[in-house]
């Protein structure tokens, strides 16, 4: 972890005396950051976006630490008041885009775009059979959480698109995302990204979501491997079964938070998880990958 101290406490006891250090990435500059001045940006790509903001002068974040993506959400020109905060606005170029931003763990301020993901490789395995990353814990969820019909899409100025599924709705009853005040260009953008939602969302689905692991048991290799992911890599989950059929479930997925929980004797990481729609490169001649179908893509 790379950060910066935020707060110092000192305890003083006659017996014992303790301090308490407190940290964080560099969020916390950018959440004590804002506009200076009304400012009507172009119509650009989220991550000319990003990087305009971080440019300004009351926000002047290091260009040294900053990876930001091109991003494919096309943001329209739309006025950004004075007093605006700049990690709010940035966390709405983001929703926009469907990307991921967040401070790395080198703390590399990160934009990545909506596609990174999906051409991905898994980086790590995890098992509940001893090899690969064994791990100690995997929560399983299947309900409603995660489960929309119905979602409408608003851009600033534009007028609400709505996406529905019927069959699903008849099954489950209406459930509706609404994401309002998007920073998209156009209608038929925010059209677009409320059918690709309506596509991820309208059936429930068995998922896994947090995977605990005992660093403190680990391999020194497999520990370095577990210490070198951060947020949006893909990783493959491999849970087992005594009985029925299958054996043996294997999914990917991409990490969008991580927790630490360090003890004197134990060290326990928690990854939280997404699903990763990861398309396949269409590969000519292959035998998998060489045949078009919903999966693959021509590069």
């Amino acid at each position: 972890f790379t950060g910066r101290i935020t707060d110092i406490d000192i305890d003083y006891d006659h017996n014992l005396s303790t301090c308490t250090i407190s940290a964080s990435d560099d969020f916390v500059l950018l959440a004590s950051t804002f506009t200076g001045s009304d400012i009507t940006p172009p119509a650009e790509l989220s991550g000319a976006r990003v990087t305009s903001i971080l440019d300004l002068p009351e926000v002047n974040f290091p260009a040294a630490t900053r990876s930001i993506d091109t991003g494919v959400a096309a943001l329209g020109a739309y006025q950004i008041d004075a007093n605006t905060n700049a990690a709010a606005y940035l966390q709405r170029v983001a929703e926009a885009e469907q990307g991921l931003f967040y401070v790395a763990a080198d703390g590399t301020l990160t934009f990545t775009d909506r596609v990174t993901s999906s051409f991905a490789s898994p980086v790590a395995t995890f098992t509940d059979t001893g090899s690969n990353i064994p791990y100690i814990g995997l929560a399983t969820i299947y309900g409603q959480e995660f489960l929309y019909n119905r979602v409408q899409t608003q851009t600033e100025t534009g007028a609400v698109q709505t996406a529905d599924d019927a069959t699903s709705q008849t099954e489950f009853g209406v459930s509706t995302l609404a994401l309002d005040g998007l920073l998209l260009a156009s209608d038929s953008a925010a059209l677009t990204l409320a059918d690709k939602l309506l596509s991820l969302y309208k059936q429930p689905e068995y998922r896994f979501d947090d995977l605990q692991v005992l660093a403190s048991a680990l391999s020194s290799g497999n520990r370095n491997l577990l210490m070198s992911l951060d947020m949006g890599d893909v990783i493959t989950v491999t849970r087992t079964f005594s009985t029925g059929s299958p054996a043996s479930v294997s999914e990917d997925y991409a990490i969008e938070r991580i927790t630490h929980q360090i003890t004197p004797d134990r060290h326990t990481v928690t990854l939280g998880l997404y699903v990763a729609d990861l398309v396949n490169a269409f590969i000519l001649n292959d035998a998998v990958f060489g045949r078009l179908d919903e999966q693959n893509a021509v590069t």
